[in-house]
């Protein structure tokens, strides 16, 4: 299913922009939408501790969303939140 009028786009790079945690878990709750096609995000020094979604999602499959590189340098993540990225 695809929405009317966009685009889809396969990169994003929203890196050195001060996310934040709570900005990083808003990318995520949209990137779990049926339609994305997203293949590439960058959210390089954003500040992002840990890993988190602001909504209750069901996992359908393996995968949330199908990123599949994501790039994460520069965070200062807390020990407990990495194991979320496996």
């Amino acid at each position: 299913m695809r929405k009317r009028g966009g685009v889809d786009l396969e990169d994003l790079n929203v890196s050195h922009n001060r996310l934040g945690g709570k900005g990083f878990a808003e990318i995520n709750n949209q990137l779990i939408i049926p339609w994305q096609h997203l293949k590439t995000l960058d959210v390089s020094f954003n500040y992002i501790e840990k890993v988190a979604l602001t909504a209750v999602h069901e996992a359908v499959g393996e995968k949330i969303y199908g990123v599949t590189i994501l790039r994460l340098d520069g965070n200062p993540f807390k020990p407990f939140s990495i194991y979320k990225l496996a």
